[in-house]
């Protein structure tokens, strides 16, 4: 009992507490669904469950066959052992069910019941080859359920001793079978006592007529090898190692290419291989499901006594659901396993990417299919745009219980809360999450598999007592699969180390500062000849992480800052403000009008507020520099903003300016919350500026002024004697603060520095992971770019160009996605009317920098997007990922920026290192004088 899930499954047989809440919601959910079964599956004419019963618990199904069998007898069992009934209940009804099992024709020369019977009757369904089928899984699932009330009831073993005895596995089992591993063999899927006619593929052998198919993957069907290996009845080695865990990689008739290597054991050689999904490598199933991962684990202990294959392997398979569900398909939900078609009819649902077959099974009801490629034999496609009305069934939720509690019971109470998906037997089977189409039946195999999983570990006791675990578990002990929870660490340390060969390699030896940007192949000669405060705070910022993530030796990253700074001090300046472009050469002045830029100064402070503590060397020399710099110069109390800049001397080129004390002022202000609030918080942080400037740029423009993309919902509040207006735009169901241009580094960029989300829990911690989710619907799904993260950045047809969301920035102008500058306007009620949607979407313009400033509220997504550029479009080269790709054309802009790489290298280090770089720079004023200001703002943003 070592996982975490034990406290919520045991509760039920008594063996631990929990809090009340779980208790009562898991007892429900067992009383529930016991009585579908007990009251309206089982058929009081014969004592035999149907296969499914409508929502009213009358109307149930002229079928069933051995698996209900079973699913019945344990769920009796499981009855009891949750709570349900009392002991004395149980053996009535699992007696009842013995006594009409041993009245059934079944095929005498194996002992094996045939496929369907009536339950009313206790005959045959009818006289077809369906009907007299002999399956070798629905006869192991028989036998479980034998199994388990053998030892739960051992009073009634004269009774069940007939019906297990009689049961010969031997007739589905051959050696050295087409598929197996070298040296071992796989059972069949069955026999028909008669021809199976049509087109059916049989190999008649023994009077009987052999499926040709064999059952050769680790799903549900591994059953029919546990129970005969338990019976004694085939060789254990051959039978459980002759199964693929997946299929070799010279075989490309497979979803994917796995990665694995060969193993003996037991004489056996078995391809140890596995699947890559989301980072993680796993054994697969063959459609990708919950049940054909999960149902045999009800009975057997596999996580226990395969410590090194399937307690590696099941958490994983059971995450990768649950990504695929709420991240990959963004359907809100997940657990995908075969149930009835809320649409009419049964089908198989499952994760298409991780499952062996190439034409898969799909969890909604469009079939949406990815295919990776298969090295060799195949190319990769384009992952999908989008899915469709995705098909989530509530048993595997119970299945996934063992391995992520808090999950299940979570997605369960959505399910339940959001749908018509609960009646008088428990969940209903199967719930479409897009168009809320329910399939309201219950069917006897879900239903018991949920009963199974609310009984703990009682039915694994009784299952695997005895010779039973003597003969399998020593199989299971010594295997090792080749399964492996992802390294998120060692792909991000690859991205730090990558990125940073690119800013080294801006730098000018002779001054130590970084140019603006350098060629893809990083040559010397390939440098720009300009560079800006930015870049300079930037690679401040960077030597430090370079340093704290192992890419640099501390002396080397001392070094490297101390030049930085020497040079700083040496180059023109205006009270101590930095011009916006020097030549990184000689940090010469490099523009015709020398230009204060607060943003750009905003950077560089803090780029030396990070210096001066992590380098305390140079403490002395950071904190002059920063002494000197007083952002009083830009700010305009009258407007309450920060001007956007400052011009010692006017140009004369007739741009908007207004004159002030020996300057002269740009007529903009930062009015906006973008990237430029950095130069607010530097100045807060070292008391040149007033507390109540945090609340004067707009969260977005009031809900009169038509002047913005859509019309905002909020109210005004007042901090620090300051009126603000709190408004918020719509987004897809979302509501969110934008900002002008609805790109991600305008959002997260100081976020790299400043612990926002923290400091301003219930504004900045509600909006940012609300952004990044926009950003990733924006690029997933509304557009169908396939990959999503639009921020400025270079332009693959050439130049520099800011890239957005347009609906999630309040500039009309508009930032947009793809080249061709497709534009939404949703309206302003009362300005203009809203324009119809765009149909399709151009050549998305996706940069990496924007899903490093992401990874912090969004890893997966984040690390999957990065994964996607690198596989499948030439977005990555010697100084790691280039700066920016139009995804549909192909199109890449091969060269590095300082400050894209910059960002990267920031947020990629911050995850590194637990936020060392935040912590230079909000140690001290910052968290002092700014924390407590943010902390009093409160805003409606929510997903």
């Amino acid at each position: 009992m070592r996982h975490a899930a034990f406290v919520l499954l045991l509760l039920l047989s008594g063996l631990v507490a929990t809090p009340a809440k779980a208790d009562t919601t898991l007892l429900q959910y067992a009383k529930d669904t016991w009585r579908s079964l007990d009251e309206g599956l089982i058929s009081p004419e014969t004592g035999l469950p149907a296969s499914y019963v409508d929502a009213t618990l009358k109307i149930r199904s002229h079928q069933t066959g051995p698996t209900p069998f079973g699913g019945y007898l344990w769920s009796g069992t499981s009855a009891w052992r949750a709570g349900v009934i009392d002991r004395r209940t149980a053996r009535q009804r699992v007696e009842r069910t013995l006594d009409a099992l041993a009245k059934l024709d079944y095929h005498r020369p194996s002992g094996m019941f045939y496929r369907w019977y009536d339950p009313y009757t206790g005959g045959l369904k009818d006289g077809t080859p369906a009907s007299t089928f002999v399956s070798s899984v629905d006869n192991a699932w028989a036998a479980v359920g034998l199994m388990v009330v053998r030892n739960a009831f051992p009073e009634l073993r004269h009774k069940i001793a007939p019906l297990l005895g009689r049961m010969d596995f031997r007739w589905f089992w051959q050696d050295g079978a087409t598929g197996a591993n070298e040296g071992g063999g796989l059972m069949r899927g069955g026999f028909w006592i008669v021809p199976p006619g049509g087109t059916t593929c049989s190999e008649q052998a023994r009077d009987v007529h052999f499926t040709c198919h064999f059952y050769g993957a680790l799903g549900e069907t591994r059953m029919v090898s546990y129970v005969a290996i338990a019976l004694g009845q085939v060789p254990a080695a051959k039978a459980y190692f002759g199964q693929n865990r997946t299929l070799p990689p010279t075989e490309c008739g497979q979803e994917q290419k796995p990665v694995g290597d060969y193993r003996t054991y037991g004489g056996v050689k078995v391809f140890e291989g596995a699947y890559t999904y989301r980072g993680m490598r796993f054994v697969p199933n063959w459609n990708g499901s919950m049940f054909e991962a999960m149902m045999p684990n009800l009975f057997v202990p596999e996580e226990e006594w395969g410590r090194r294959s399937w307690a590696v392997n099941h958490p994983l398979w059971v995450r990768a659901q649950i990504e695929h569900g709420l991240d990959d398909a963004g359907y809100g939900y997940w657990g995908f396993s075969p149930s009835n078609n809320p649409a009419g009819g049964y089908r198989a649902y499952g994760v298409d990417a991780i499952g062996m077959g190439a034409d898969g099974a799909y969890s909604d009801q469009e079939k949406t299919a990815t295919d990776t490629g298969f090295g060799g034999c195949r190319q990769p496609q384009r992952e999908p745009g989008g899915y469709g009305d995705g098909v989530v069934t509530p048993h595997a939720s119970f299945l996934a219980l063992r391995y992520a509690p808090r999950e299940a019971l979570d997605n369960l109470a959505k399910l339940k809360a959001n749908f018509d998906v609960y009646g008088p037997g428990g969940f209903y089977d199967a719930v479409a999450v897009r168009s809320g189409t329910v399939a309201k039946e219950y069917l006897t195999l879900d239903q018991s598999m949920v009963m199974a999983a609310l009984a703990g570990d009682s039915l694994r006791d009784y299952w695997s007592r005895g010779l039973t675990e003597l003969r399998i578990r020593p199989l299971l002990a010594v295997e090792e699969f080749n399964a492996r929870p992802r390294d998120d660490a060692g792909t991000l340390q690859t991205y730090a180390r990558d990125t940073w060969a690119s800013m080294a390699a801006m730098v000018e030896p002779a001054t130590g500062l970084p140019s603006d940007n350098i060629g893809g192949d990083l040559s010397p000669g390939s440098r720009a000849t300009f560079t800006s405060p930015t870049n300079i705070g930037m690679y401040l910022w960077g030597v430090s992480t370079a340093r704290d993530t192992g890419l640099i030796t501390a002396a080397d990253a001392l070094a490297r800052a101390g030049k930085v700074l020497d040079t700083l001090g040496g180059m023109p300046n205006y009270q101590g403000m930095f011009y916006n472009w020097y030549n990184p050469a000689d940090a010469t002045l490099a523009q015709k009008y020398p230009f204060l830029s607060s943003v750009d100064n905003g950077w560089l402070a803090a780029g030396l507020m990070v210096a001066r503590t992590a380098f305390p060397q140079l403490h002395d020399q950071a904190q002059a520099l920063l002494a000197r710099m007083d952002f009083r110069l830009y700010y305009n109390p009258a407007a309450g903003l920060m001007r956007g800049g400052v011009y010692p001397a006017k140009p004369d080129d007739g741009r908007c300016l207004v004159e002030g004390q020996g300057v002269w002022y740009t007529c903009n202000h930062y009015a906006g919350l973008g990237e430029t609030r950095i130069a607010a918080y530097v100045g807060i942080s070292l008391r040149q500026l007033p507390e109540e400037l945090y609340f004067g740029p707009w969260r977005s423009l009031p809900d009169t002024n038509c002047a913005q993309e859509q019309k905002p919902v909020g109210s005004y509040q007042t901090y620090l004697g300051k009126q603000v207006w709190e408004g918020t735009y719509g987004y897809r169901g979302m509501r969110l603060v934008p900002n002008a241009g609805g790109s991600m580094f305008e959002a997260l960029m100081p976020t790299l520095v400043v612990p926002e989300e923290t400091w301003g829990a219930n504004s900045w911690g509600r909006n940012h992971p609300v952004f990044v989710k926009a950003q990733i619907q924006h690029g997933l799904t509304e557009a169908g770019y396939g990959y999503w993260g639009f921020s400025p950045s270079n332009n693959p047809a050439g130049g520099y160009r800011a890239y957005g969301v347009d609906e999630i920035g309040f500039s009309t102008g508009g930032y947009f996605s793809d080249q061709e500058n497709t534009a939404v306007d949703v309206g302003f009620d009362g300005c203009r009317t809203a324009q119809p949607r765009p149909a399709t979407w151009g050549d998305g313009v996706v940069t990496p920098h924007a899903s490093a400033l992401a990874y912090r509220y969004a890893p997966r997504e984040a690390l999957d997007n990065l994964a996607r550029l690198r596989r499948d479009l030439d977005s990555y080269g010697p100084g790691g990922f280039y700066d920016a790709v139009a995804v549909r054309s192909g199109q890449v802009s091969k060269r590095y920026l300082s400050l894209d790489q910059g960002m990267f290298l920031a947020a990629v280090g911050n995850a590194l290192t637990g936020d060392k770089l935040r912590g230079y720079f909000s140690q001290g004023e910052a968290e002092t004088n700014l924390k407590p200001i943010m902390a009093l703002e409160e805003w409606e943003s929510h997903s």
